[in-house]
């Protein structure tokens, strides 16, 4: 009898631990879970106060009329009457600028001579067509 009670109790004991270590077990998993949200809400709000840093900048540049003015020409393109714009583009732009121009030349040349060409042939075959409409018409 005092074996089975000794071996109840070891029992009993092991099940109590069991459970002790799932609790700490499942709240430790939490604290890190917890300490993980924290860092990442940390860093958040690092990139937020740089943000805010770097709004307030630009709100006490833009202040100032001259700077309004020079911020609102940049982004607009915007132009005083009388006053001459340049444009300075970097080489890479202007490549692709010169290889739209050219296939745009290429384009309004081709167009031309087609609507030449076609036109002339277009209108050659509707006189055609109006001619023998008229000419079935008159001999009815």
């Amino acid at each position: 009898m005092k074996k089975i009670l000794k071996k109840l109790k070891i029992f009993i004991f092991l099940v109590f631990l069991a459970f002790l270590s799932f609790i700490l077990f499942k709240n430790f998993r939490e604290v890190l879970y917890l300490k993980k949200k924290l860092d990442i809400s940390k860093e958040k709000l690092a990139e937020l106060k740089k943000e805010k840093e770097r709004l307030e900048e630009e709100i006490e540049y833009l202040s100032h009329p001259h700077n309004l003015e020079k911020e609102v020409r940049r982004r607009f393109n915007l132009k005083k009457p009388g006053e001459k714009v340049a444009v300075v583009l970097p080489k890479e732009e202007k490549k692709e600028v010169k290889k739209q121009m050219s296939w745009l030349e290429r384009g309004k040349n081709k167009g031309k001579e087609f609507l030449k060409k076609g036109f002339f042939k277009f209108r050659e075959k509707l006189r055609k067509i109006f001619l023998t409409i008229f000419q079935k018409e008159n001999q009815l």
